[in-house]
């Protein structure tokens, strides 16, 4: 098969699921090219983007896109009439760039888009001619969230008319796309997948004397709800007072989480590192004890999908502290590899993270437990399959 991933980002740090899929059908033996709107930074990216090439079979905007935009409009005229009908997603700004950008769209079996967003550009672009190709969408957490709640509850009707079918991260995001108009004949469950090579399997032990090291790799934003974590390390530092809490990831929310870790007075227990390469992130993983993900709804309906990094920490052994949000159920085993406390609920965070402390002992039973779950129902390989029978199936094969 020949298939085209489109993309708004790549490559970008934060979003491994998708280079987790591209993986995937390159060692099925398919051909694969990217489509981005834009070029991501190249300082840390993840080795195998490298060692495959992959920006060599990325095409991004062109250069002198002004001239090739108005040299897009001219050839499609339609296209000023399908932006007005489409909505911000296909904005006449976002448009036409696409359109000078993805002519060779024509020549492939099957259009992935990834995000509701670019679900929308991939069936103007079939509209207009571009493709003839099936179009799959995948929906992840802030697109069915946020993105609706600030455009509007019709914002996907061209794409669930037009699209060939549809994939939800989680089954609480698959009932959420439904309510948005998906017919829930066309749309199914697919998790995003964990590379099993990727993190080495310990159970978690603690040595005499050894700090004990709380981990959390997130982007600095309000759905992660870092700040009730740091609340929660803070309230129980009097029991624990060789705990370190390392939070790795960068994002608007660093100066203000910054601010609370001083005025709580736990500069020497917290730390904020930043974003760090994907390598630094798997030895972070390999030296701490526990992982600790508190997310929440933002104020701006903006809500995790499936939260991957929870897969991936009880892939490598470590026992798990969560919320009962979105789809992070359907990914951790309350009360067998880690535990899922309501959101914004500082006091519960604070008790199980307690609980967990003075009870080492269950570290290891629940580290396999989790590492057992997460090769059963996450492994990527075998979710890849699933996706390449999805394929499959529309083109009839």
């Amino acid at each position: 098969m020949r298939i085209a991933f489109l993309v708004g980002v790549f490559p970008r740090f934060s979003e491994t699921f998708i280079l987790n899929q591209m993986l995937g059908v390159l060692e099925a033996g398919h051909e694969l090219h990217i489509f981005a709107g834009k070029q991501g930074p190249l300082k840390s990216v993840h080795p195998e983007i490298h060692r495959l090439n992959l920006l060599k079979q990325t095409t991004f905007p062109p250069p002198c896109l002004g001239l090739r935009s108005l040299h897009a409009a001219i050839q499609h005229p339609g296209a000023f009439a399908i932006s007005a009908r489409y909505g911000r997603a296909c904005s006449l700004s976002r448009l036409l760039p696409a359109l000078a950008s993805c002519r060779e769209l024509r020549n492939f079996d099957i259009i992935h888009a990834h995000f509701g967003t670019n679900g929308l550009k991939a069936v103007a672009l079939r509209e207009l001619g571009i493709t003839q190709g099936k179009i799959i969408t995948t929906f992840y957490g802030q697109d069915v969230t946020h993105y609706p709640r600030k455009h509007g509850s019709d914002c996907y009707r061209e794409l669930f008319a037009q699209g060939d079918w549809f994939l939800g991260i989680s089954q609480h995001l698959v009932d959420l796309v439904c309510r948005l108009g998906c017919n829930p004949a066309k749309i199914s469950k697919l998790h995003i997948g964990v590379q099993s090579t990727d993190f080495d399997f310990r159970p978690r032990t603690i040595g005499p004397g050894e700090p004990i090291r709380l981990l959390t790799v997130a982007r600095l934003t309000e759905k992660k709800g870092l700040e009730y974590a740091i609340r929660a390390v803070a309230r129980i530092k009097k029991q624990s007072p060789a705990l370190e809490y390392r939070i790795l990831g960068e994002g608007p929310l660093r100066g203000q989480l910054e601010r609370l870790v001083r005025q709580l007075g736990m500069e020497k227990h917290i730390q904020l590192s930043g974003a760090v390469p994907h390598d630094q992130v798997r030895t972070a993983c390999a030296h701490a004890h526990l992982f600790i993900l508190p997310s929440v709804t933002a104020r701006n309906g903006d809500q995790e999908g499936q939260a991957l990094v929870l897969q991936e920490a009880q892939a490598s052994g470590l026992p798990v502290l969560a919320t009962r949000h979105d789809g992070i159920p359907e990914g951790v085993l309350d009360g067998q590899s880690g535990f899922l406390v309501p959101e914004r609920d500082v006091d519960a965070l604070a008790e199980r993270l307690s609980f967990l402390l003075t009870h080492p002992g269950l570290w290891p039973e629940m580290g396999k437990a989790g590492h057992r779950f997460v090769g059963e129902k996450f492994d990527n390989a075998q979710l890849t399959k699933c996706l390449l029978n999805t394929y499959h199936d529309l083109l009839g094969h």
